[in-house]
């Protein structure tokens, strides 16, 4: 049976770990027999994708093993503002970036839109239902807390009338005929986050950058040869390792994702394992892979037997050492039996806890006591040479312990005695049952619960309004206001959990006032940050923790759980205890007991028809800074880079441009004006930092420009700026009916109170007084227009950074930015510093 694959890189806006990917990805396709079809460069420009993608679809037949892979930049595509009354805003419509986007006109858009993919992916699937996508990019450009993150989306939102590309494509109407364009139920697709998340490449320890989805599922795979698991354990296994890289960043199967790989077999049961021996020693064909542990008890029984079904075991397994694809187990003959069954299968029905690894560093005495100390601990051990990402380490140096993981120290190097030995597990196992509730997932099977049922929304709370903010990827600042919303669509009363996971990764039950879980019925609901009195918002303050005092970012989740009964969990909240598995406790509440205590937990035959139960992450990077101030100034066309890219700019792959010019290169007012009425004007201010280390954002120039009233009022190019660069460029441009005498926006300024000098800023990182300078000034102009001008309309607003040059070029690069009447265009290009 053939076996294709169809390889799409595309390297652009400054990826450079593209190529590399497709490397890792040709290797492990062409080991399991694949014929290879690699597109990149000039290759993978949107015709060669879409004429590629063609020629799979017709070169498939029934059955026929199928995989599509893509790495490179995914973007949104936001359309031109409404500006009509009661007309409504077109949605964002997502996209992946062929080599030649640049190439994109008014009329000639050159991405492929998320539904064109889909079109193409329900063709491929009417062909053969054995179809695998892998799609290594995001779709939201955000930063995270490593500088050498590269985020896998554009990073400034780009505009493009997508509705009228899907008419000129003929797409809507393939659009209509398609039973499910969002979600095909015949494929299994893995993407590297959700989609309003961020993914990202980086430079791995090999030294060449590359995806961290595709490397750790290559690991994964690699980890799982010979082993029959499923795409969900895969990516489960890929999720880990991403996330000790990129916390935020959450891989997920969908589709069938229940499926072995490259195949459309669906294994009958769940962490059933087959039975071995290997040289006299009695082995399960499953390690780590599938999660198991040292003291795993598993019933052996004949193969197709049911663990329901009594007096079939014929044996006992305890599991006594782990790899990460088998696990050796001492056998305890039950029932009269001798040996083991042809083709025997484990049964698990007893789980330990997952033990994270540590790495232990340093040598002698001191450091062979930590690791005894934490050999015994209830949640960690030590890494052996199998683990290539352990949780943190503990650096044992001339009689010293301080604990690190992948940002960065955690603890202060302390002397060791028994205290801070006890400490230091104690610290260990607090990470680590983090990280196990970080990876809980929902309920499958009889015990799942439909996620149609309730509703979840997490956000900040600016000026009493909410602002809901993604399921990963957002950062946040210590002093800044969170609201959940919880809601139930089930006609059952439903039970909802908050849990934080604070950034020392201890684990708060938010909902303490009623331990067992907030009851709501049908359209019910409940706002954690609420206002008292019940209207409103006022949200529950952040806050970073006094023992991590250094600048880096650090992660926080918000876990909410929801259940159809209710459950005791409260055991999340504490620590150390030892209290005991109840007999009549759910499934459930025996794994949060677990994870709670460690130790092990009892898998009954019948736990199918226990509590249902779902569960919902928020996760996010919290700053110990205070947050840079919010605009208020709202402009109909806004592209400024997602905040978090602001603050942590991403560092430029070229050295950008010292010194720039901006120019207005043209302003079309289409709208007849009213006889008797007043000419426009455009006013702009464009800001960057000054030279020096100090930051901010108090290099500025404003302009203003007139032009008398016609048919069609046209500006000729307009000197907006022409001077040196550092660190960001921001842009506001604003458009009016001139008023006489109103002074220009210069003037207004230069009457205003001198703008604060370095001395004056609040401490923290350049970045944010920069972002909250600029705010300031912008919003100094908006006030001032508001009053001196009639008709002011907020029309534009960017920030250009470094990594991007600076915007060096046209913007946009074809046609013309629209709103309502409103056209026009801008150009921005290197000069040579001190000649402006």
């Amino acid at each position: 049976m053939p076996r294709r694959a169809l390889l799409i890189g595309s390297a652009v806006d400054g990826l450079k770990g593209v190529g590399n990917d497709l490397d890792i990805m040709e290797s492990l396709l062409t080991d399991r027999r694949f014929e290879i079809r690699r597109h990149e460069r000039e290759d993978a420009t949107r015709d060669a994708i879409l004429a590629a993608y063609r020629r799979l679809i017709d070169d498939t037949s029934a059955d026929d093993p199928v995989v599509v892979y893509y790495s490179g930049h995914g973007a949104v595509a936001l359309a031109p503002p409404a500006t009509a009354a009661g007309m409504a805003q077109p949605p964002p419509y997502q996209f992946i970036v062929s080599y030649d986007f640049e190439s994109s006109s008014e009329d000639d858009f050159r991405g492929i839109t998320a539904f064109e993919l889909s079109i193409l992916l329900a063709d491929l699937t009417e062909r053969s239902r054995n179809v695998t996508v892998i799609l290594d990019c995001c779709y939201a450009a955000r930063m995270s807390r490593d500088p050498d993150l590269v985020p896998r989306a554009l990073r400034r939102p780009y505009r493009a009338d997508i509705e009228a590309h899907l008419l000129r494509r003929g797409i809507s109407q393939r659009l209509r005929e398609l039973p499910n364009v969002v979600s095909n139920p015949h494929s299994v697709r893995l993407v590297a986050c959700g989609p309003r998340e961020s993914s990202f490449e980086y430079p791995s320890g090999s030294g060449r950058s590359v995806g961290v989805f595709t490397e750790s599922l290559d690991l994964a795979m690699k980890e799982a040869q010979g082993v029959p698991v499923t795409w969900a354990t895969l990516v489960r296994r890929a999720r880990s390792r991403v996330q000790l890289i990129s916390p935020n960043q959450r891989p997920e199967a969908e589709g069938e994702s229940g499926r072995l790989p490259f195949t459309v077999e669906v294994p009958d049961t769940a962490g059933v394992l087959p039975v071995t021996v290997q040289n006299g020693r009695t082995v399960l064909l499953g390690g780590r892979i599938v999660d198991v542990e040292v003291g795993d008890v598993y019933a052996v029984l004949p193969a197709g037997a049911a663990l329901a079904e009594p007096g079939l075991a014929v044996a006992t397994a305890t599991v006594r050492t782990v790899t990460a694809t088998t696990a050796t187990v001492d056998l305890a003959y039950l029932h009269g039996a001798t040996s083991l069954p042809v083709d025997a299968e484990a049964h698990p029905v007893r789980r330990s806890t997952p033990l994270r690894p540590v790495e232990i560093l340093g040598t002698g005495p001191d450091a062979d006591r930590v690791r005894a100390a934490v050999s015994a601990a209830t949640h960690v051990r030590p890494a052996t040479g199998d683990d290539t990402d352990p949780l943190a380490s503990v650096d044992v140096t001339a009689g010293t312990v301080e604990l690190r993981d992948r940002a960065g120290p955690l603890t202060p190097p302390a002397s060791l005695d028994d205290d801070v030995l006890l400490a230091t597990v104690r610290d260990l196992n607090r990470l680590a049952r983090a990280a196990t509730v970080e990876a809980l997932e929902s309920g499958g099977g009889a015990t799942a619960l439909d996620a149609s049922s309730f509703e979840v929304e997490c956000g900040r709370v600016v000026g009493g309004r909410p602002e809901p903010i993604p399921a990963s990827g957002t950062t946040l600042f210590a002093g800044e206001r969170l609201y959940v919303r919880l809601r139930n669509r089930d006609p059952r009363r439903l039970y909802f959990f908050l849990f934080d996971l604070g950034v020392s990764r201890a684990i708060t039950l938010i909902t303490s006032a009623d331990p067992s879980g907030i009851g709501l019925d049908r359209d019910e609901e409940w706002v954690v940050g609420g206002s008292p009195d019940g209207d409103g918002l006022v949200g529950q303050e952040l806050f970073w923790p006094e023992r991590f005092t250094g600048g880096v970012p650090r992660s926080e989740s918000l876990i909410v759980i929801v259940t159809d009964r209710r459950q005791e969990l409260r055991a999340l909240e504490q620590e150390g205890l030892q209290g005991r598995q109840r007999g009549d406790a759910s499934p459930l509440e025996n794994l949060i007991t677990q994870i709670a205590d460690g130790g092990t937990r009892e898998l009954r035959a019948d736990q199918g028809s226990g509590v249902r139960y779902a569960v919902r992450q928020f996760e996010f990077l919290l700053h110990p800074q205070a947050a840079p101030a919010d605009e208020a100034a709202s402009f109909l066309l806004d592209e400024l880079p997602d905040r978090s890219l602001r603050i942590m700019p991403p560092p430029p792959a070229t050295p950008p441009p010292g010194a720039v010019t901006v120019r207005l290169t043209e302003l079309i007012s289409s709208r007849a004006p009213v006889p008797g009425e007043a000419g426009l004007r455009v006013d702009a201010i464009v800001l960057t930092a000054p030279p020096g280390p100090a930051g901010g954002a108090r290099v500025h120039r404003a302009v203003t420009a007139w032009a008398r009233a016609s048919d069609q009022v046209s500006f000729d190019p307009v000197p907006l700026y022409d001077g040196p660069v550092r660190e960001h460029l921001d842009i506001a441009i604003w458009v009016s009916r001139d008023r006489a005498g109103a002074p220009s926006l210069a003037e207004m300024l230069a009457q205003q109170p001198a703008a604060p000098g370095p001395e004056d800023d609040p401490p923290g990182p350049p970045a944010i007084g920069a972002v909250s300078d600029t705010a300031a000034v912008v919003d100094r102009c908006d006030r001032l227009l508001a009053d001196a001008v009639e008709d002011r309309v907020a029309l534009y607003r960017a920030a250009m950074l470094a990594a991007d040059g600076f915007g060096a070029g046209r913007h946009p690069a074809q046609g013309l930015l629209r709103s309502g009447d409103l056209s026009f265009t801008y150009q921005i290009d290197q000069a040579v510093p001190g000649q402006g």
